[in-house]
């Protein structure tokens, strides 16, 4: 008797992976045990990503360091980020008021009256930082109308 011309294939049992590690692992079960860490791999990218920006006031202290060490131009440009990066924070306002403290001893005076200014209306009268403000501006208009009538 002839054989049927459709006979099934005898391999119809699923045929074991083979020439690749990941194919050992899922033959060994592996994979079923480390899901759950390649779950949490994502996560804890994320968390240490995060962990290397400091915070306005950290950045704040950091420029205070480099003002006591001589290195202007540094902290001119921390305190620039600071108050770029985080306009909101309370160390913001303060990182500002040093600026213009430190344009004013540059002798720009014009860029000092700029940053007071902007804390000024930004704080107005309300707290401390507004006050110091307003108060920075009448004093480098005084010494401008002294410099300009000597």
């Amino acid at each position: 008797m002839p054989a049927p011309l459709l006979q099934p294939p005898a391999l119809y049992k699923r045929a074991p992976l083979r020439g690749s590690k990941i194919a050992f692992w899922v033959a060994n079960g592996l994979m079923k045990k480390l899901r759950p860490l390649l779950l949490l791999l994502p996560l804890g990218i994320a968390l240490l990503s995060g962990c290397g920006e400091k915070t306005p006031a950290e950045k704040l202290d950091r420029a205070m360091e480099l003002l006591q060490t001589q290195e202007t131009a540094r902290a001119q440009t921390t305190l620039l980020e600071i108050t770029r990066k985080h306009p909101d924070d309370p160390a913001a306002i303060e990182a500002s008021l040093i600026l213009a403290r430190l344009y004013a001893s540059m002798g720009n005076a014009a860029k000092a009256l700029e940053t007071l200014e902007t804390v000024a209306n930004k704080r107005g009268y309300e707290d401390q930082a507004g006050r110091m403000a307003h108060e920075g501006i009448v004093q480098i208009n005084a010494q401008l109308q002294n410099f300009e009538a000597a």
